[in-house]
């Protein structure tokens, strides 16, 4: 079962993250994020290896797990790309997906915020939100006294 995506912009997957100065974050799909959106990265939480569990593409480290949590304003350099300002040259790095089931394992870019001065969202959103099915109120109109 699949529905609509009412609310923009929608969560994306990490394909990759890399930088030494500020952090590039790649995404699966185009973003349609835009400069000062605030968001969450989500690193998914993996069983660490152990000699009772074969290390496989599963519960491998996915890496990057000191980016787990952060949130911030972005830059965007591309549909799919964007940066953010956390020097990042001495996290682990992040582990690509090398078989398409493992995609449930990647991480989560999570739009939370943006400054009210944009009203980016509030935007892209004005046609998206649905209608109140619940009921009707009838206003009277009152004279002047």
């Amino acid at each position: 079962m699949t529905a609509p995506n009412y609310f923009l912009p929608s969560q994306k997957t990490i394909r990759a993250i890399g930088g030494v100065a500020r952090t590039f974050i790649v995404t699966t799909q185009p973003h349609g994020y835009f400069n000062g959106l605030v968001v969450r990265i989500v690193i998914p939480f993996t069983a660490p290896p152990s000699p009772l569990v074969p290390l496989s593409s599963n519960n491998a480290p996915r890496g990057m797990s000191q980016l787990d949590g952060f949130v911030g304003p972005i830059t965007v350099l591309s549909p799919t790309a964007f940066s953010l300002a956390v020097v990042s040259s001495s996290f682990d790095p992040y582990r690509a997906v090398v078989n398409p089931q493992d995609e449930a394992f990647l991480g989560q870019v999570i739009p939370i915020a943006e400054s009210t001065l944009t009203l980016n969202s509030a935007t892209a959103n004005s046609g998206n939100i649905l209608p109140e099915t619940v009921g009707t109120i009838s206003i009277i109109a009152q004279p002047n006294q």
